[in-house]
């Protein structure tokens, strides 16, 4: 066999054959036609995929972090609320990263340049977020526990 030779040449040289052809009615001269035929004369083998070695573990769900029920003044009271009866859920002890996604998943939701936003739903979102966002201020922070 020659050095450079081309799909056709081989087939020539192994086979006998003038054209490619097969009988999976794939086109003739066809890439996926001569792979098909020079997998039959084993010009070249595709390798079976072998399984990793060293597979990754299944990721490991976090635990959320508890504390206690934060008191809420009744104007967060009425913030939570709303951001419940928009169809999020908040805990009575909610962290901080959770009104984020809260928030940021409404935010898509009720955004003025969606369809069904309207500039004052998303004001009123902000202004929600802003009042259940001062928990999370310095002089409203519990004490860290002492150890």
């Amino acid at each position: 066999m020659k050095a450079n030779a081309s799909f056709q040449e081989i087939l020539e040289e192994k086979m006998g054959v003038k054209t490619a052809t097969s009988s999976a009615g794939i086109a003739d001269g066809s890439p996926a036609n001569m792979a098909f035929l020079l997998g039959h004369i084993r010009v070249f083998r595709f390798e079976k995929p072998t399984p990793n070695p060293f597979p990754r573990p299944a990721p490991r769900r976090k635990e959320r972090a508890t504390g206690p029920a934060h008191s809420l003044s009744s104007e967060q009271a009425e913030s939570k609320k709303w951001f419940i009866l928009q169809g999020e859920t908040l805990a009575e002890d909610f962290l901080r990263a959770e009104l984020k996604t809260a928030f940021r998943r409404l935010a898509l939701k009720l955004h003025p340049d969606k369809q069904s936003g309207s500039i004052q739903a998303f004001l009123e979102l902000k202004k929600h977020r802003q009042i259940l966002e001062s928990l999370f201020t310095p002089e409203n922070k519990p004490a860290a526990p002492i150890r």
